[in-house]
């Protein structure tokens, strides 16, 4: 995490309120695709449970390509390409708070 903020990252921390809708767009299903450009991972969200990283998903909104990892384990195109527009109204919504 320190490493991200020294790479000019900044840390938010998203509303309790909004999880279930976050796990419910990266449960829905996905569909493989791939994208032409060069991806740009501008947006990181850390999992975490009892304090403790249990995963990190890489996300390109440009393109709508994200690379998650869970417990050693790395998925690609894990969220349908049809809710990335609704992950980013909800991640980028000004309802965040320290």
């Amino acid at each position: 995490m320190k490493d991200l903020e020294k790479l000019n990252f900044h840390k938010e921390k998203l509303e309790v309120a909004k999880y279930p809708k976050i796990v419910e767009i990266y449960t829905r299903g996905s569909a493989h695709y791939d994208t032409s450009c060069v991806k740009t991972f501008r947006d990181i969200l850390v999992f975490k449970k009892n304090n403790k990283i249990v995963g990190v998903s890489k996300i390109c909104f440009d393109c709508g390509w994200e690379t998650t990892f869970f417990n050693e384990h790395t998925y690609y195109n894990l969220i349908d390409i049809t809710y990335f527009e609704e992950l980013e109204i909800l991640l980028n919504s000004k309802a965040n708070s320290d």
